[in-house]
Order: structure tokens, then sequence, then C-alpha cells
């Protein structure tokens, strides 16, 4: 069977404050699997709306749709971004990544701006110590092969017209 498909393709970039309509369709009944309060959902028989009435910076990530039937693993999704000058990161309050010593930890701080360039775009901490590192833009920094010494406090930074804006902090714990 053939996936769910999203209407506004793969990434969608919105100002804070305007509304948002998120169209998801299929050969049978499809939902979003995400919800929260600030989210409508309307249900049809093939496809389904989910709508932001004011989205924030908050609401900035990747939107899942799948088919109800849990035996179809088909999957469509939607990356959002809604700019805000004030707020450039969607970083989670109270941040805590527990990864095993030599496995990759991913670091969820989103920016809510796509044209900000890569080269603008850092990690601060003091546990980085030459580690691996990459950027992407839907997940968020990933170090590669974590080490003991990488056990620390994170802050995502990003610079733009030199203004730097930070994310909230991140703790990383790593586990033997």
């Amino acid at each position: 069977m053939a996936t769910p498909v999203i209407k506004e393709g793969g990434e969608l970039i919105v100002n804070a404050g305007k509304q948002v309509t998120l169209t998801c369709s299929g050969n049978q009944t499809v939902k979003w699997d995400i919800k929260s309060k600030k989210w409508s959902v309307k249900q049809f028989e093939n496809f389904s709306e989910l709508k932001i009435k004011s989205p924030s910076y908050k609401e900035t990530r990747s939107y899942r749709c799948v088919y109800n039937d849990t035996q179809n693993s088909g999957m469509a999704s939607v990356h959002l971004y809604v700019k805000d000058e004030q707020n450039y990161w969607n970083t989670p309050q109270g941040s805590l990544i527990k990864v095993v010593e030599g496995k990759d930890a991913t670091l969820p701080c989103l920016i809510t701006d796509p044209s900000i360039p890569k080269t603008n775009i850092q990690l601060e901490s003091s546990s980085l110590n030459s580690a691996n590192i990459s950027f992407d833009y839907h997940k968020g920094f990933t170090i590669h092969g974590v080490q003991p010494n990488n056990d620390g406090h994170y802050i995502c930074k990003a610079t733009v017209n030199s203004h730097v804006r930070k994310s909230l902090q991140m703790t990383l714990h790593v586990t033997n």
C-alpha cells in the first residue's frame, strides 16, 4: 500500500502567530502521531487536518502522519519551522539526554529559521573535547560515539546580524 502524503511537502516555513494547517491523506484512515491542546485535528475518511491557530517557536518540529491501521507501516512527515526573531531555538526545557558510551547522542535544539546558515550555528560546552559532531536542521546536534568526557551541559548558539541567540541548556549524561 502507498504511504500517506502530506500536502504541504517535506518542509513548511511560517511566521509566529500565523495560522497553519497541515493536511495528510492516504488510501485509508490516517492520523497525526502527536497531540497537543494547542492544535485541533479534524478526521475525515481518508485524510486528516492538523490546525495550529497561533503557532509559536515551540511548534517548530517534525510532524508525522501514519495510517490508523497498525498493520500498515506507511508514514509521512513534514518539518514545520515557526520563525521568531526573539527565539531562534526550540529546545525542550530541562532536557536530560542519557546515552550509552560509544553510541550517538542527539541534542534536540531545533532552529526556527532554516535560512540561518550552518556556519552560523554552534554547539557550546566545556565537554566537547574534539567530539565528532554533526548538525541536522530537523533533529539538532548529534555527538557521534560519545565518551565519558562528553558528559556535561550544552547550549546551542546561532549568530545572525551580529546577534547571538542561545538555546536552553541541555544536559548529556553518558553511561557505560
